[in-house]
């Protein structure tokens, strides 16, 4: 007996071949007039500081 899905009919499947879709920038695309953009904590990241140098406090022994 054939198998036939009856998932996939010719009229329900897309093209395989479609354009990227062109979305409106909208609102927030300007990112530095969002509110949230102000209290992201990613751009209060920084590299570590050196607290202490490379000389021992205490010698060994």
């Amino acid at each position: 007996r054939k198998h036939v899905n009856h998932i996939r009919w010719a009229d329900d499947i897309a093209a395989r071949t479609q354009p990227p879709p062109d979305v409106p920038g909208g609102p927030y695309h300007k990112t530095t007039k969002i509110y949230y953009y102000t209290r992201d904590a990613r751009r209060l990241v920084t590299p570590p500081e050196v607290i202490v140098g490379g000389a021992k406090q205490i010698s060994a022994g």
